[in-house]
């Protein structure tokens, strides 16, 4: 198992496996993902912000079984913002707020390819303030030449070499 420590923003993280292809069929590894999520951080986290998380994660990579994980995960760190919501059924439940580079490529890490959040922020539900259009260019990307992975390395600013 191939592990590295990083620190992001003064926090430390354990980012792991990163030779595990994720996407098989293009040879797109972990690392790849999180170099991804590392770049589009900018675009990705006013999205996520105070929103609660629900990850979709594919622990042995798209093609093979998935889970949904609507509960922050107990084995995060301190830092990792989280917020109560109540269920539809009344249920309390603690759930991940992505603000932060640190948090985001954490839950990258735990093979998160897709991260869904609700239209409301956890401090007011039931008062969506974003909409969403689903215009699902995944047809269209595939028949575009030149759409596949373009990190030949991972690299961590500071750090001298890649993975």
């Amino acid at each position: 198992m191939s592990r590295r420590v990083v620190e992001i923003a003064g926090r430390r993280l354990i980012l792991s496996n990163l030779g595990k292809e994720l996407y098989p069929a293009f040879g797109f590894t972990k690392a790849h993902v999180l170099e991804y999520y590392r770049r589009m951080a900018p675009f990705i986290l006013p999205h996520l912000r105070d929103r609660a998380l629900t990850l979709k994660r594919y622990p042995d990579g798209v093609g093979n079984e998935f889970f949904f994980e609507k509960r922050c995960p107990p084995h995060r760190s301190d830092w990792v913002h989280t917020a109560e919501v109540r269920r539809d059924d009344g249920e309390r439940m603690t759930v991940c707020l992505v603000n932060d580079l640190a948090t985001l490529i954490w839950v990258a890490n735990l093979a998160s390819l897709e991260l869904h959040v609700p239209l409301d922020r956890a401090a007011s539900p039931g008062n969506p303030d974003a909409m969403v259009f689903d215009l699902d260019g995944a047809s269209i990307a595939t028949q575009l030449p030149g759409i596949g992975p373009k990190v030949s390395s991972f690299s961590w600013p500071g750090c001298e070499r890649g993975i």
